[in-house]
């Protein structure tokens, strides 16, 4: 299962092992495992803000709520269900790549916060973000590819691509870079 999950963007065969899988305990544990760690790793980005924890698991939370009702939603719109199913599964893989890839990176912010300089501490975690939007915008090639083999408009793919995966990046990447 881990090793579907890590190579799922890069192998059909391990990509379908997933979507064959989303509703098992396993792959329930590795969702909600990720999203713990983002929420470590993303108040471990901000440990000098004396912003409450709860906070940051509500920021991560709610937006993958949002990104969960919009991927249904898109579905029923377009009435393509099973390319949507795709878009959630490559969801999901994303979603828990990025969580166990951010525990190294939260695990050098708190252990070694003290000891390195401002720069350092900087340099790692902008170092880390630029691997998840290179990671998020082959992502967005995948998804586009995807979609042009299920005959979509290229109308409709810049339009969900822009509005529901680039847009959220623009925003995340916002906060970030202003806080």
């Amino acid at each position: 299962m881990l090793k579907s999950v890590l190579f799922g963007h890069f192998s059909k065969v391990h990509f379908k092992s997933v979507s064959q899988t989303t509703n098992e305990k396993e792959m329930t544990i590795l969702f909600w495992s990720a999203i713990f760690l983002q929420g470590i790793y993303v108040h471990s980005f901000f440990i000098e803000n004396s912003t409450n924890i709860i906070f940051y698991y509500a920021l991560v939370v709610s937006a993958i709520v949002i990104k969960h009702l919009a991927i249904k939603t898109s579905s029923n719109i377009f009435q393509k269900q099973q390319l949507f199913q795709e878009y959630y599964t490559s969801f999901l893989i994303t979603l828990i790549n990025i969580g166990w890839a951010s525990a190294p990176f939260s695990a050098t912010n708190i252990l070694y916060y003290n000891y390195i300089s401002i720069v350092s501490f900087e340099r790692l975690n902008y170092g880390f973000l630029t691997l998840v939007f290179v990671y998020l915008f082959y992502r967005i090639g995948y998804l586009f590819f995807t979609a042009l083999k299920e005959k979509i408009s290229y109308l409709h793919i810049i339009f969900y691509i822009c509005t529901l995966e680039i847009l959220p990046i623009v925003i995340i990447s916002y906060y970030f870079l202003n806080n």
